[in-house]
C-alpha cells in the first residue's frame, strides 16, 4: 500500500481499551492472555496500564475516571493456540462473539472482554 506526503500516521504504537473497572479489566487480560504489565500508573484522575508483547508491539488498558466510558476497538491478539485461549477466555467470563473460526488464512475467535471491548484470539496459518 503506498503511503503519501500527506500522512501524520507513522504506524501504530499502541492498541488502548478502556474501561469501567479498571482493577477488574487488567485481571481479566492478565489471566486470558499471561499478560504482565510493563508499567502501571495513576495520574490526573485516570489509571492506565501497558503490555509490551513479545513482537515488540504494545497494549493498554485505561480508566478515564470522570470521563463517560465508550467500549471500542477490536485488536487481533496473536495466540499460539486459538481453541486453548478461547477456553481460557470462556472460563475468565468472556463473551463469545464469533465462536471458532478456521479460514484458508487463520484460526480466530471473536469475543467481548469483561467491559465490553470486542477483541480477538487469532493465529495465522504458515505460508
Amino acid at each position: 500500500m503506498a503511503t503519501t506526503s500527506a500522512a501524520i500516521a507513522t504506524g501504530i504504537d499502541a492498541v488502548y481499551y478502556m474501561s469501567k473497572d479498571f482493577d477488574r479489566i487488567c485481571s481479566f487480560y492478565e489471566t486470558v492472555l499471561g499478560l504482565q504489565p510493563a508499567w502501571k500508573d495513576k495520574s490526573d484522575g485516570g489509571e492506565w496500564a501497558e503490555y509490551e508483547l513479545a513482537d515488540g508491539s504494545t497494549f493498554g488498558l485505561g480508566h478515564m475516571g470522570a470521563q463517560p466510558f465508550t467500549p471500542g476497538g477490536g485488536v487481533m491478539f496473536a495466540v499460539p493456540d486459538v481453541k486453548e485461549a478461547l477456553q481460557r477466555a470462556k472460563d475468565a467470563g468472556a463473551t463469545v462473539v464469533f465462536d471458532y473460526l478456521e479460514t484458508p488464512a487463520c484460526h480466530m475467535a471473536w469475543l467481548l472482554d469483561s467491559e465490553g471491548n470486542l477483541f480477538c484470539l487469532h493465529k495465522r496459518k504458515s505460508a
